[in-house]
């Protein structure tokens, strides 16, 4: 049973073109149903078989008027008159490519090229008879045809897809003197189909990056070297060097190939004069139009099975080719032969051929089209032919990847992976993002994995903005990539994100928020590791885009197996991740549909339970969370009733899931100090009193019920000792604490039976423990910010505390510099300092205090959580904040300003200023 049809296409009679013979031949080995179709070159149609494969050689009328009239005159009778006309026609062929260009851009080949649609008119019919699942286009003449076959594939229903082999860069072909045309029509013709194949395949590294360069191509082309095919050797023939009568101890180099002049025998020949007693052996097609003499022997070709057997009785391989763009980026079929064959290899200085060589060691290197230089490097040759051979033998001998065989298992896997199951299904959950979901779209459009490796899963969510016609405008704009669905709204993303992953097929499934965008090489880089290390969840660093906050701690370094308990990944629990698809089905995770907001929670969780391996990927911007300038997100938009709700089934999910112990208190203390510590900020005053019943009664009921001394003793004191009011007292007593802090300042501290308590209201009337602060440490590094001002470069706060000596403070990672006058305290922030380490988007930094040296990993902001233990934010009940400054960093004004968040901490927020950030505030 055959895998797979496919249809090759060639624009030539086959027999002369190795690397369709091979490509072929081995596909069809591997199973795949083969038919190779090439130009006849009679008016029948030829039929025969390389191995398994049909070979298929159509007839081809070609384009033009052939040889009647005028034309075909001269061109048979050449000479002087042929000359005239073609220098006369020159001027008309290149104004013809200067209005066709301009008038039709990539489509002009139609005017300047029309011969090209012979090709279609000949193939067409051949191809939509055979109905391929793949169609295999070498080089530029057959994209098209193969780009046109599979659209009208498409049309009739049927998803084919295309590899497009590209064995040239058609930039670097040797322009036709006869015709000024041909190359520019080619490559527009090339231009305007090469985004329609799935996958693109070339013949060397150098090549593949011109390639993806000169088209802007999603990934880098997959390198098929021209290696050499090896089959059961045939009838011995005679030797190399008894075919040349030279005997074993006779230095004798061979060059094996065309005579054509571009490839420099005449240099090897020429050579040979400075080389005496050096003989010279060409392999060449027509041995009667070589030169020779006593010392150069001209010999035929022998069969493919047997030209390394016979290019072994030589001491040096030759390859003089002369310099010429195309020239430069080949690794050609010889250079794999004379490698196989264990020669030391000379070559010219054509780049790619010649940077393997002085990689790998295996030969020398000359200036092309000098005989003395050639002459040197064969002289170093055979100082020392055993040094040369011997790498092709050693533990890093190149000789394996460099066999038909190796190349033959990546054609074969290319195959299988464009008509299987797609690498990832990115899925996305749709509702009224515009304009940021063009910007989203566009970042998956430009991801390095390539089409035929990845899918889009879209769900319109009931969008009134435009959103739902944007994915069906990039649908049609990239066919067989993007599926839509549309649906009525929902309340939240958990619902079009199941559907979403009902439809996808991926081996993996990344869900992507549609106001956030991907790094252009996110998806392939996170695939390749999570293939690398068999990871079932793979988390790439997320970085914040205007001022949105993104807990970096997890991203410290690359980290192929995490442990979920003992990480700072609780506090990362968004669906921003790489998952294995068949864990998600095997385990039945789904999001919750009844949680408006946070269903990604459960589901990441219960997907990080349960995975066999969990990875964290780095060195890379893998995923920008876009805080939208009107701050519309949901996240942003959604209000304490909802959040409280939300928080207390999240906290529940987790109890619901694992069993009280450590590995619970590890996911609980990251719901305390985050979401129910944010629940609990000084905006909370602000509510209406049934809002503030409801936090009240649902935070106090979930500490009761699960705040134990180990997940207390990790939260700041702030935070512990509201969620402990919340549990033993009342509404009011939990307001006034709130109150304390958010109106009055810091509370003092009192001392009794040797232990040191907070002086919030409630002292003496509820539990002492709620409020006892003796071993926390950053109770003492509690401030209250009294005076701010600018000074020059620097941000200089005056603040009142506990008295505590050694006291240090900062801004996240940056450390301020700090002086202490008994209860008073001095703190200088470097304005540069905190531009320079910014972000181009904007950042907002928490501004804290801590006891002992600075430690950033223990400052709330970026590496830690408000509520967690470790620093104290700076508070500031009655401070009056100076005008923000406006400086130049790089050229661009940054506005630097002082700011104080829902929960009384101050921030300093810095944002360079661009014409869309004005715009969005003068239009919001």
């Amino acid at each position: 049973m055959h895998i797979g049809r496919v249809v090759m296409l060639v624009d030539n009679g086959v027999r002369g073109d190795s690397r369709v013979q091979k490509a072929a031949r081995s596909a069809a080995a591997a199973g795949w149903d083969v038919t190779l179709l090439g130009c006849s070159p009679t008016s029948a149609e030829e039929r025969w078989h390389l191995g398994e494969a049909r070979v298929r050689l159509l007839p081809f009328g070609g384009g033009g008027a052939g040889r009647a009239g005028v034309r075909g005159r001269l061109l048979a009778r050449g000479g002087t008159p042929l000359r005239v006309a073609r220098l006369a026609r020159r001027p008309v062929e290149h104004a013809q490519v200067r209005f066709w260009g301009a008038a039709l851009g990539d489509r002009s080949w139609r005017r300047l090229e029309p011969g090209l649609w012979a090709y279609e008119r000949a193939f067409a019919p051949v191809i939509d008879e055979l109905e391929p699942d793949l169609i295999h286009a070498h080089d530029t003449r057959m994209l098209g045809v193969g780009a046109r076959a599979k659209a009208r594939a498409r049309a009739a229903g049927r998803d084919v897809r295309l590899v497009w082999d590209a064995h040239e860069f058609l930039p670097g072909a040797k322009p036709r003197r006869d015709n000024a045309r041909w190359l520019p029509a080619h490559r527009a013709y090339e231009r305007e189909y090469a985004h329609a194949a799935d996958a693109v395949v070339t013949v060397s590294d150098t090549l593949a990056e011109m390639l993806q360069r000169e088209h802007h191509l999603p990934a880098r082309p997959e390198v098929l070297l021209n290696a050499p095919e090896f089959g059961e050797p045939g009838d011995d023939l005679p030797g190399l060097r008894e075919l040349c009568g030279v005997g074993p101890d006779t230095p004798l180099l061979v060059y094996s190939g065309s005579a054509s002049p571009q490839r420099g025998i005449a240099t090897a020949v020429e050579a040979i004069d400075e080389l005496p007693g050096v003989h010279l052996a060409l392999v060449v097609e027509d041995p009667a139009k070589a030169p020779v003499h006593d010392r150069v022997h001209a010999v035929p070709y022998v069969p493919y099975d047997q030209v390394t057997r016979f290019l072994s009785g030589a001491d040096a391989g030759l390859i003089p080719i002369h310099r010429w763009p195309n020239h430069e980026i080949a690794l050609i079929t010889k250079f794999f032969e004379y490698a196989h064959a264990r020669l030391p290899i000379v070559v010219s200085d054509v780049r790619t051929m010649a940077a393997t060589v002085r990689e790998t060691g295996i030969g020398e290197v000359f200036r092309a089209r000098d005989a003395a230089d050639l002459a040197r490097a064969v002289r170093d040759v055979l100082a020392d032919p055993g040094g040369y051979r011997a790498v092709y033998d050693g533990p890093d001998s190149p000789l394996p990847a460099w066999t038909w065989a190796a190349q033959a298992e990546k054609l074969d896997a290319l195959y299988q992976r464009l008509l299987g199951p797609p690498d990832v299904s990115v899925v996305l959950a749709v509702h009224d993002v515009m304009p940021y979901l063009t910007e989203c779209l566009d970042s998956l459009a430009a991801q390095t994995i390539g089409a035929g490796r990845m899918e889009i899963v879209a769900v319109d969510d009931g969008s009134t903005d435009g959103s739902g016609a944007e994915l069906d405008r990039f649908a049609r704009r990239f066919p067989g990539r993007m599926t839509v669905v549309h649906q009525p709204n929902s309340g939240g993303p958990a619902q079009p994100f199941n559907r979403g992953l009902d439809a996808a097929t991926g081996r993996y499934v990344f869900f992507v928020g549609a106001d956030d965008r991907l790094g252009t090489e996110a998806l392939e880089r996170m695939v390749r590791a999570a293939d690398e290390w068999d990871s079932d969840v793979l988390l790439g660093k997320v970085v914040g885009v205007n001022s949105r906050h993104i807990f970096q701690d997890v991203f410290a370094r690359d980290e192929p197996d995490l442990d979920l308990f003992d990480s700072p990944l609780p506090r990362s629990l968004a669906n921003t991740k790489l998952f294995r698809r068949s864990l998600l089905v095997s385990k039945g995770i789904r999001y919750r549909e009844d949680m408006r907001i946070g269903s990604d929670f459960p589901f990441t969780l219960e997907a990080c339970f349960h995975a066999r391996r969990i990875s964290v990927l780095t060195g890379y911007d893998f995923y920008y969370a876009v805080r939208r300038f009107t701050g519309g997100n949901i996240t942003y938009q959604s209000r304490h009733t909802l959040r409280v709700q939300t928080a207390a089934k999240i906290v529940g999910y987790v109890a619901e899931l694992v069993p009280a112990g450590k590995k619970r208190d590890a996911l609980m203390v990251r719901r305390f100090d985050h979401e129910l510590a944010r629940l609990l900020e000084d905006d909370l005053l602000g509510l209406d009193r049934a809002t503030q019943q409801q936090v009240h009664d649902t935070i106090g009921t979930i500490a009761a019920d699960h705040l134990t001394d180990e997940i207390a003793a990790r939260l700041a004191p702030e935070t512990r000792i509201r969620l402990a009011v919340a549990r033993d007292g009342d509404l009011d007593d939990l307001l006034a604490v709130i109150r304390q802090d958010a109106r009055h300042g810091l509370p003092p501290t009192t001392e009794r039976g040797g232990r040191r308590y907070a002086g919030y209201p409630g002292l003496g009337r509820l539990p002492d423990e709620d409020f006892d602060v003796t071993s926390t440490p950053d109770w003492d590094a509690k401030l209250d910010v009294t005076a701010a001002a600018w000074h020059r470069d620097e941000l200089i706060l005056t603040a009142m505390g506990n008295g505590a000596a050694d006291l240090s403070a900062g801004a996240e990672e940056i450390e301020a510099r700090v002086s202490r006058a008994g209860r008073r305290v001095e703190i200088r922030f470097d304005l540069q300092a905190l531009i320079a380490g910014g972000d181009p988007t904007g950042r907002r930094r928490i501004l804290s205090a801590q006891r002992g040296a600075y430690d950033p990993a223990l400052a709330p902001g970026r590496l830690n959580a408000t509520g967690a233990a470790g620093g104290a934010a700076l508070r500031a009940s009655k401070l009056e904040k100076p005008r923000p400054r406006v400086l130049l960093h790089g050229g661009r004004p940054t506005v630097v300003a002082l700011v104080t968040d829902a929960s009384g901490r101050l921030m300093l927020s810095v944002v360079p200023l661009n014409a869309r950030r004005v715009a969005a505030r003068l239009r919001f």
